[in-house]
């Protein structure tokens, strides 16, 4: 009978956790489908091709290691959620980023526990810049499935035929190498994943030193 009620509350947390997800998953999608005018023009590519593709990673990867999914999720969805109002160029787009992502996982039932791990480890720390990099295994996995989707899909390509309306070449690999190395060295924390993205990280490079 023990097991039979630990299996059924189980069953009851998982569809709990769920329902939260979709959840918060419909408000993101309403953001970006808003077309906030002051936002990036790329925030139609981020949300089509990206947002939605670094939560499945963080899924398989947060199963794999053994995180907390729904944390991992959540944080992969909201580690940028600014982009979908304002620009990346505005100084105040992390804090806002941090801001909405608190507000929209209060509206989704997360606690302030869960909410800490998202918000002020993973999503804060996604980037990885110096010493400021995710603590916890949700944000790890996060920053982790950031990386690949940067190195798996067309992102880094996206970004050269963006970027080269507006720069020279010498500033695109100025800004797209370092971003690279640090996708590949420090955002993917797991070594066996960083292993598994070898060729994936020579193509990036190749792109801007071909």
């Amino acid at each position: 009978m023990r097991a039979e009620c630990y299996n059924f509350l189980g069953t009851v947390f998982r569809i709990i956790s769920m329902s939260r997800i979709e959840n918060l998953k419909a408000k993101v999608a309403d953001l970006y489908l808003a077309k906030a005018s002051d936002r990036d023009d790329w925030a139609d590519w981020l949300f089509e091709n990206h947002v939605f593709v670094v939560a499945k990673n963080a899924e398989r990867i947060a199963e794999r290691f053994g995180a907390k999914k729904d944390l991992a999720i959540a944080a992969a969805m909201l580690h940028d959620v600014a982009d979908s109002v304002m620009s990346r160029e505005d100084e105040s787009h992390e804090e806002k980023s941090l801001s909405m992502a608190r507000r929209l996982l209060c509206e989704c039932n997360f606690s302030e526990e869960e909410i800490s791990i998202i918000v002020d480890d993973a999503i804060r720390f996604h980037g990885c810049r110096g010493v400021n990099i995710p603590k916890t295994l949700e944000g790890r996995a996060m920053a982790s499935a950031d990386a690949i989707a940067h190195l798996q899909t067309d992102f880094y390509d996206f970004a050269l035929k963006t970027l080269q309306k507006e720069e020279t070449m010498e500033n695109i690999r100025l800004w797209a190498l370092p971003k690279i190395e640090r996708d590949y060295r420090i955002k993917i924390s797991f070594e066996e994943l960083r292993g598994e993205m070898n060729a994936e990280y020579e193509r990036a490079k190749n792109l801007f030193t071909a």
